[in-house]
């Protein structure tokens, strides 16, 4: 596996516990999965160390879901992204500090970058240094999952053309059909290796993380057919 972030492909993971980790279990920065524009959260306690410097974040939802994809929506997220800037991008470029923090915004189909065209839209906009986390599951509503594979591809466009690409999360993976245990009885929604290989494949092209979400902190036993089953035996 590779060892630096960026130059080349790493696979990571993000835990239940917040922990972005590698396989060795080495911590490599912060999830955030709680909602920006409906709580608070005190960034200040994120400041990490520059050898955990990932940090991965929501764009966040209002209370009501045409306030969230409106003008309303739009504009608190640019207040909540522009806070991210100020206290991590720009304040790390006036302490030179050895290089900003990576600050990544991972969408979902609740939030208000809850599409395909609203995170290529982020990604082509963004002129301040915040980075695309794509999770392209993660953009599927449960009454789209009859259409997963129709929609994943609008996904993948996304992954191979959007600049600002910081990483692809690989979420909601059956693990049943790749030969290991399911991790969460709770969870209906499974998505087939399968139809995720093809964003592996551009997160080795593009050589960004691939970030792999474990939504249960159930143990998977044996990892070895998820490995196969998306095409990361040369890495793992």
């Amino acid at each position: 596996m590779c060892a630096a972030i960026v130059g080349s492909m790493r696979i990571l993971f993000l835990n239940t516990s917040g922990v972005i980790s590698d396989r060795e279990a080495k911590p490599m920065g912060r999830w955030i999965d709680r909602n920006p524009l409906g709580e608070d959260i005190e960034t200040e306690n994120l400041r990490i160390s520059r050898e955990h410097s990932v940090l991965v974040f929501r764009s966040g939802s209002l209370a009501l879901p045409h306030h969230t994809w409106g003008q309303a929506g739009h504009q608190a997220m640019e207040r909540w992204l522009e806070r991210l800037r100020s206290e991590f991008l720009r304040r790390d470029a006036s302490e030179n500090s050895g290089g900003p923090t990576r600050v990544m915004i991972r969408p979902n189909h609740a939030d208000v970058l809850s599409d395909p065209q609203r995170c290529l839209a982020f990604a082509r906009q963004e002129q301040h240094g915040l980075l695309l986390a794509l999770d392209p599951v993660g953009l599927l509503a449960p009454t789209m999952l009859d259409q997963a594979e129709d929609h994943l591809s609008r996904a993948l466009q996304v992954a191979e053309y959007a600049p600002l690409l910081g990483a692809i999360i690989l979420s909601h993976v059956d693990l049943a059909q790749a030969g290991g245990a399911v991790a969460s009885s709770l969870d209906a929604r499974r998505v087939s290796p399968r139809l995720l290989r093809p964003f592996v494949e551009v997160a080795r092209s593009r050589e960004i993380p691939l970030m792999i979400a474990r939504e249960s902190p159930v143990h998977v036993p044996d990892e070895s057919g998820l490995w196969a089953a998306l095409g990361l035996g040369r890495e793992v």
